[in-house]
């Protein structure tokens, strides 16, 4: 029974995965302490569906000696590296790979759908054998 239910679910999964489906991301810049909405109330901000390989982005960086601002987007996964190179006043740069996953604070990479689907994968494939 077990085994029919997994195949029933794989099968589920297989046929409703979409691949290379566009992201949507939070779109703002502000200088820091002066636009809420890009520091702390982005979901006031516009979320345009980014290029297909395109993930979300956020950088804070300093304009001169005081002033900070704070970007997010979408962009190719490698802007940080980019930016890193760049952008000498660069403080921050984060990316992940889900819709609306740049609205917080970065220090982490988010988890995707993804890591569950593998995990029931794995679980079944385990059954089969």
């Amino acid at each position: 029974m077990k085994k029919i239910l997994c195949t029933v679910v794989l099968v589920y999964i297989l046929v409703n995965i979409r691949p290379g489906s566009a992201i949507r991301c939070y779109q703002c810049e502000d200088v820091l302490g002066e636009g809420l909405h890009c520091e702390s109330n982005v979901k006031d901000v516009l979320t345009p569906n980014c290029t297909e390989t395109f993930v979300c982005l956020k950088y804070i960086y300093h304009t001169d000696n005081t002033t900070a601002a704070i970007h997010r987007g979408c962009a190719p996964e490698s802007k940080c590296e980019e930016l890193k190179a760049s952008l000498s006043g660069l403080e921050y740069c984060g990316t992940c790979p889900t819709s609306l996953c740049n609205s917080a604070p970065m220090s982490y990479r988010a988890v995707s759908l993804s890591s569950p689907i593998l995990f029931f994968i794995i679980a079944c494939i385990g059954l089969y054998q």
